[in-house]
């Protein structure tokens, strides 16, 4: 039990140092991107277009427009405050259940409500990353006009197509199984406590 709690608080420690350093590099960033934006667009407009298709990488005889950067910097802005925000609310919830076990409760009812709440993070994650993408592929399909990369008859069109991964599910379901297995446990301890 001894060496649990001392791993426990180990983790915990790990983890809120992590939280902070993931909140300072999402402010650092948000804020220079939007400082970008605002203030200093005509930085990237000089610059060659670089654009990476699977494994190829093309660099174009063209340059940015004012219009493409400010869609580009905006879709970075969205990026960086969702993966921040899923970050800190991972890192919470994983504080909640260390916290538990650090004080030798690993079967309380807040390990089981704490992985219950990350589990439906991982499904929310899951289906808002690939509209992300979905919605990234789509803006960066509007702001390059990749059929006149390829003139010739060579390409008729160019289209963007979805991906949908099942990884996000299984973790859901491993984790929604592992909270029924701890408030199970939770309510088990409950009736020995009572018992005794």
């Amino acid at each position: 039990m001894k060496s649990m709690t001392k791993t426990a608080n180990i983790l915990k420690k790990v983890f809120s140092v992590l939280f902070w350093v993931v909140i300072v590099i999402g402010v650092v960033l948000f804020v220079s991107l939007l400082a970008m934006l605002l203030f200093r667009e005509a930085w990237l407009t000089d610059k060659l277009i670089h654009i990476d298709l699977g494994s190829f990488s093309f660099k174009l005889n063209l340059y940015y427009t004012a219009d493409q950067v400010r869609a580009l910097v905006s879709l970075l802005l969205v990026q960086i405050v969702f993966y921040v925000s899923v970050l800190c609310m991972v890192f919470c919830y994983l504080h909640n259940i260390l916290d538990s076990v650090a004080n030798g409760k690993p079967f309380d009812r807040i390990v089981g409500s704490s992985l219950k709440k990350l589990a439906f993070v991982v499904l929310g994650t899951g289906i808002l990353q690939m509209i992300l993408q979905g919605v990234s592929s789509l803006v960066l399909l509007s702001a390059f006009d990749l059929t006149k990369l390829f003139s010739g008859q060579a390409v008729s069109s160019c289209s963007v197509n979805f991906r949908f991964e099942l990884g996000y599910i299984s973790g859901f379901l491993l984790l929604l199984l592992l909270s029924k297995i701890f408030q199970y446990g939770a309510d088990l301890q409950k009736q020995s406590d009572e018992t005794l």
